[in-house]
C-alpha cells in the first residue's frame, strides 16, 4: 500500500511553504539598509545639537546624530556633502517619500545648518 500520486506531493508542499517563510524572513531583514520610506515627507527647520558626524551602514554614508536636546536620542539625517562639528545648531532640513540606501544614509537630509553655540 503506497500512496497515491497527489498524496506524494503533500510533504514537498510543506517543505517549500517552510521554505519561502525563511527566505521572505532573511529578505526582509535586509530591506532597511536598501531603501528608506516615509508615506509622510516633510521639511522645516528645528533648533537643536548635532553631536556627532560619522560614516555608517553596510555602504559607509555620512549621517549625522541630532537631538532636540543634549539629553535625547539620535536622529540621524543626511548631511547631503556637508560636514558638521558638534554644537548647537538651527537647521533646515528635507524630508522626502523614497530614498536607496546606498545614495542616502536616511530619508531626510540637511539643506541648510547655523551654528549659534556649543554644546
Amino acid at each position: 500500500m503506497g500512496l497515491s500520486g497527489s498524496e506524494k506531493f503533500i510533504p514537498l508542499i510543506f517543505f517549500g511553504v517552510f521554505l519561502m517563510f525563511f527566505f521572505l524572513c532573511f529578505v526582509t531583514s535586509f530591506l532597511p539598509d536598501l531603501f528608506y520610506f516615509d508615506l509622510s515627507p516633510a521639511k522645516g527647520s528645528a533648533t537643536g545639537y548635532i553631536s556627532y558626524q560619522e560614516k555608517s551602514g553596510i555602504f559607509q554614508l555620512d549621517q549625522v546624530c541630532w537631538k532636540d536636546t543634549q539629553y535625547d536620542y539620535c536622529e540621524f539625517f543626511d548631511p547631503d556633502g556637508k560636514s558638521f562639528e558638534p554644537g548647537k545648531y538651527k537647521m533646515q532640513y528635507e524630508c522626502s517619500m523614497f530614498v536607496w540606501g546606498w545614495e542616502h544614509s536616511s530619508e531626510c537630509k540637511i539643506v541648510n545648518a547655523t551654528k549659534i553655540g556649543d554644546i
